[in-house]
């Protein structure tokens, strides 16, 4: 038996983190601790014969994430957990990618969840995320969720994926959540890494999103294309290289249809907004993007051909935005001319005078590419130069800050391939 502890967790006794085959005594003696909020268990990744066990309810979890599912590698029962953890909040379910890259349907929904649909039971859960998925619907599973509860959804290489060896069951998936989007009435946060036209129109039918993220997919996969393999697993060449993607010939207009349905639905309530790097919106998109969402605060966008002075334009009418970022794809050139004036004292200088010019006053973070990022400050100080007649200029310093600085805003932190 191995039993990992996170330094998080030997600081916080009310959050674990398990790691490798548990013995059944290690869950019951989890089960008896009456502080234990948070709950994360990671199953083995090989397919060595094992006894499984049943883990048993634990009373006041809040928040359960089980990663690695894999049916042929003997993973232990988490349905008695669900069905009585009766304060859970934050369910995060993550199987190997296994099975839907080698369209294996071994994955039955009724191991996880059959004890709530036969008792009825419909879990408290806010927030619920999903990743890897390649199963059946199975009867009942809409009753699980109580979809006006439902504040966050996560989807990670999970329903939706465009490719034609998934098309049958993934479309099973999407009948059903056409069926009943309406009913997500409180649903606050959607985050995915699947784009199809089909679920831009699914989004068309939603309202009142405060946080909307697309994962970018140079996070998800590898230097060839590949899907990134899951932890312990292991893929072929040949089978990972099979990941599909919308061709360049839909690429615009998926995207027109997304800022259709996020402008429509989505405008007046929407916080924060990471589309996809695949999306280089013009004049006429942007316009439209800040016209219909004054309300951003934080805003990740590909610009066509690299047109900043069109963002500059257009920043002042969102009042409240405090962090840009600005998307390159690895195929398109980079913002390397950007780069090379911020580390430029005298073009510093003028870009600092441009942002107290234009008044941009909340302002505090542009980020150019996956990696770059610089601060505006808050203070007023006067520039190195002078203006054409002699009067003084004044400036917001401007500097290169490292990524560590902005990891837990939510533009960097949600573009990521992890639940």
């Amino acid at each position: 038996m191995w039993l990992l502890l996170s330094s998080h967790v030997v600081d916080d006794p009310s959050s674990w983190e398990l790691d490798s085959k548990m013995l059944d005594t290690v869950y019951r003696g989890l089960a008896l601790r009456p502080t234990l909020q948070s709950l994360t268990i990671s199953f083995a990744s090989e397919r060595t014969p094992r006894p499984t066990t049943v883990i048993p309810p634990m009373a006041n979890l809040r928040h359960l994430k089980v990663m690695n599912i894999d049916p042929l590698c003997y993973p232990d029962d988490i349905s008695v957990l669900l069905l009585h953890s009766k304060n859970l909040r934050e369910l995060q379910l993550h199987w190997s990618e296994r099975m839907r890259i080698e369209l294996e349907p071994s994955v039955n929904l009724s191991s996880y969840f059959g004890k709530c649909i036969a008792a009825k039971y419909t879990l408290p859960v806010r927030s619920v995320g999903f990743q890897n998925l390649y199963a059946l619907p199975v009867d009942g599973f809409e009753t699980v969720f109580d979809k006006e509860e439902i504040r966050s959804i996560t989807y990670l290489n999970s329903f939706e994926t465009g490719g034609e060896d998934t098309l049958f069951l993934d479309q099973l998936w999407l009948a059903r959540a056409k069926s009943t989007a309406k009913r997500f009435s409180n649903l606050k946060v959607m985050r995915g890494d699947r784009l199809s036209k089909a679920h831009a129109e699914l989004l068309g039918t939603m309202t009142g999103l405060e946080e909307l993220y697309y994962v970018n997919e140079k996070h998800a996969r590898g230097a060839n294309g590949s899907r990134r393999s899951t932890p312990g697993s292991t893929l072929s060449p040949d089978v990972a290289s099979n990941a599909s993607t919308p061709s360049q010939g839909n690429v615009s207009s998926l995207g027109r249809d997304y800022i259709d349905s996020i402008t429509r639905g989505h405008g007046q309530t929407l916080k924060i907004l990471l589309l996809s790097d695949k999306w280089k919106l013009g004049q006429q998109q942007l316009a439209l993007l800040v016209r219909s969402c004054p309300n951003l605060e934080q805003l990740g966008l590909a610009l066509e051909k690299h047109n900043f002075d069109l963002l500059s334009i257009l920043l002042p009418f969102l009042p409240n935005i405090y962090a840009v970022r600005l998307l390159d794809d690895a195929a398109e050139p980079s913002y390397q001319s950007i780069i090379d004036g911020v580390n430029d004292a005298t073009h510093r200088d003028s870009m600092g005078h441009d942002m107290y010019e234009r008044n941009y006053r909340l302002l505090r973070y542009i980020g150019l590419g996956s990696e770059k990022v610089f601060e505006i400050g808050k203070e007023v100080v006067e520039c190195d130069r002078v203006g054409d007649a002699g009067e003084r200029l004044y400036k917001r310093p401007i500097w290169w800050v490292p990524r560590q600085v902005i990891e837990n805003y939510p533009l960097w932190a949600m573009d990521s391939p992890d639940l």
